[in-house]
């Protein structure tokens, strides 16, 4: 996890300048455990509203998403030939930034 702040001169909080993924998604094939790069992976939020997506992995099956958004989503994943898969996931922040939470999707052929 990256440095979130550190004390700064005089005894006070520095912030870093960096924006922190608050979800990390490992999209993965449920029997092979292979990554599935192509999938579409959406982050609501539980008004509905559609809050971030992302539409191609970092590799590996890695999404990540909702940079410094805390709140509570709905989380869904969809690949071609899958079965689409939902969550939820609630973010807080700390001082400087969101907590980051990482999730697995194990998607079903279907």
């Amino acid at each position: 996890m990256p440095e979130t702040g550190a004390p700064g001169k005089g005894g006070g909080l520095v912030c870093t300048a960096i924006a922190v993924a608050g979800l990390n998604v490992t999209v993965t094939d449920s029997l092979s455990g292979a990554a599935i790069d192509n999938a579409s992976v959406v982050a609501s939020l539980t008004t509905g509203v559609v809050a971030d997506s992302s539409m191609g992995s970092f590799g590996g099956g890695r999404y990540a998403l909702l940079y410094e958004r805390p709140g509570t989503y709905d989380v869904s994943v969809r690949a071609n030939g899958y079965a689409a898969w939902r969550g939820g996931v609630v973010l807080g922040r700390d001082q400087c930034h969101v907590i980051p939470v990482a999730i697995a999707a194990r998607l079903v052929k279907g």
